[in-house]
């Protein structure tokens, strides 16, 4: 199994119509039942499995599924004569603890696998991204369908006489799932010419998943879109899948994949002639072997770096002296020993108080993702779970004056802004809609919140309002803590932004999209004026600073 390295660079800081019903314990030989609340809603072509006590977010994800499937079938010239079952987790950790793997194509030592029609989806703390994950995994079944499906005599003959590489089921199901994006190709140049077939064949790693998808990128770019459809007739048609691609695209797969490279590789290298090679910029900070940071945050009274770190899916915190690069062990652990978790882009949540004493954090224990406040000063560690009160946390600002904090919240399908206390507790909703509600940060006054989101206005007069027609843009909102009046920030139809901190009484720093990939901009709440204050050729994920220290995160080898 490959390592992936994911790198944190430290730099001075410089200025800146559905039925829904109950489901008797249905496919137990699928899934473990942890739960015993599961229940389900139906639509023509799928039932939508849930465990949360409302249905909302199974609903919208039974439309996206509909959607997608007519799509799907759009793209592959197919006729679905199907129903699938689709089993909604709000966590990785709830994935984790069934037995319901990612991976269900393989074959290994002469066992031919069992093809079913479930498909996975572990909402990822979008719903636009669960969109695409959904219609992803759509894509793969229909796949498997088409090749492997029929009575059980036919499903095994299928099975021993074609064998789909991972390269291909996994390339077109993601490409037609979810397309590509200039971010896609940024992930892409953090590996060289020989680490690119390896990752398209190998492991399944988070960024295996562009390796293999770029090869249908470029199959459409330079044959057309028709092209997939028909390799797909094909494969099935000859039973293998090279001879699938000679008879449409007329080259081997050698001579594919030597022109696949070329084509992605002149196109990073065209998109990067006007960035700054990012690992030119600071100080990497290197963790231990395997290891993966999950989520990071600085103290903001001493050179010191919360870590929280994953290894074949056991989490631990560590404090990093930035000074000596000395760690120091905390009590707080958590995971489960298991690859699992290789397969997510894991993004937990990690903050410092501003006084430095406490750090708060989600990390997962016991089978459930908590609150953990771990107190730098007596070592003491404050377990908060929260599951009764939100399915999900996906990220946690601490205001200035160290009383509270808010947090973006998964509740009944909404992802919206709750405010609590030190050791958890009750959260407070800000925001009640049905549109996302991201990356709260507090003004440095406290008295007003700035957040990203996919709202069209600031009122909302339609229920049932199509939310989704908006997920391509998220712009800066503030809300004002006291008359609870919401003013919109920025109008970016064609970009995304997320606020990350604020860096005095009228600026924020922002992560943006604007110039194709995430950069750092500087934004002026006031009159929105902007500029940049990173250009980096891999883009930024995320970033914290201090008086003294700058960190961000990117892509560096595949991680």
């Amino acid at each position: 199994m490959k390592s992936t390295l994911l790198t944190l660079i430290v730099a001075l800081l410089v200025p800146l119509g559905i039925n829904g019903q109950y489901s008797p314990a249905s496919n137990q030989n699928i899934i473990q039942y942890r739960q015993s609340d599961w229940k389900y809603v139906s639509t023509d072509n799928f039932d939508i499995h849930y465990c949360n006590s409302d249905a909302s977010m199974a609903t919208i994800v039974a439309r996206y599924a509909e959607e997608g499937l007519w799509d799907i079938c759009q793209a592959l010239s197919y006729k679905n004569k199907s129903r699938f079952a689709l089993y909604l987790f709000s966590s990785s950790v709830d994935f984790v603890q069934s037995n319901m793997f990612p991976d269900r194509v393989i074959v290994d030592a002469g066992i031919t696998p069992i093809y079913n029609n479930a498909i996975p989806i572990v909402f990822s703390g979008s719903m636009r991204k669960t969109q695409k994950d959904v219609k992803t995994g759509i894509a793969r079944v229909i796949l498997e369908n088409y090749c492997f499906g029929g009575g059980v005599q036919e499903s095994i003959q299928s099975s021993v006489l074609l064998h789909l590489p991972k390269w291909y089921i996994d390339g077109i199901s993601t490409y037609l799932g979810e397309g590509w994006t200039y971010e896609d190709e940024m992930w892409l140049h953090s590996l060289d010419n020989t680490s690119l077939v390896n990752y398209a064949l190998d492991d399944d790693t988070y960024l295996n998943v562009f390796a293999r998808k770029s090869i249908w990128y470029y199959i459409a770019s330079n044959y057309g879109n028709e092209k997939i459809a028909e390799i797909f007739y094909m494969t099935r048609l000859t039973r293998n899948v090279e001879n699938g691609i000679i008879h449409v695209l007329g080259v081997t797969l050698k001579t594919l994949t030597e022109r696949w490279r070329e084509f992605i590789f002149q196109r990073v290298a065209a998109n990067n002639t006007f960035r700054d090679e990012i690992t030119k910029s600071g100080k990497p900070i290197e963790v231990p072997k395997n290891h993966r940071i999950l989520g990071y945050s600085l103290n903001p009274k001493g050179h010191e770096l919360a870590l929280l770190l994953e290894h074949k899916g056991k989490q631990r915190l560590v404090l990093r002296d930035l000074e000596n690069g000395m760690d120091t062990e905390t009590s707080l652990k958590g995971g489960q020993l298991t690859n699992q978790y290789e397969s997510f882009f894991l993004d937990l949540p990690v903050v410092f108080s501003p006084d430095g004493n406490w750090i708060a954090l989600v990390i997962h224990q016991k089978g459930e993702e908590v609150l953990a406040f771990y107190n730098t000063k007596d070592k003491k560690v404050t377990i908060s779970p929260y599951r009764q009160q939100l399915d999900r946390i996906t990220s946690i600002d601490w205001s200035h004056d160290g009383k509270q904090l808010v947090c973006s919240g998964l509740k009944n399908g909404s992802l919206n802004l709750y405010r609590f206390g030190i050791g958890g507790g009750n959260f407070t909703p800000l925001t009640d809609d049905a549109f996302e509600n991201l990356s709260p940060t507090w003004s440095l006054d406290d008295q007003r919140i700035y957040f990203s989101s996919n709202r069209p206005s600031d009122t909302i007069k339609d229920v049932d309002f199509r939310f989704e027609l908006y997920e391509s843009t998220y712009d800066l909102w503030e809300l004002d803590l006291q008359d609870k009046a919401l003013r919109r920030v920025t109008n970016t139809p064609l970009t995304d932004e997320y606020p990350l901190k604020a860096t005095s009484s009228f600026e924020l720093l922002v992560r943006s999209n604007l110039n194709g990939v995430n950069n750092l901009l500087i934004k002026n709440v006031f009159v929105s004026d902007s500029s940049f204050h990173t250009n980096f050729d891999r883009g930024v994920y995320s970033a914290d600073y201090t008086e003294r220290v700058f960190a961000y995160l990117f892509p560096h080898n595949g991680g």
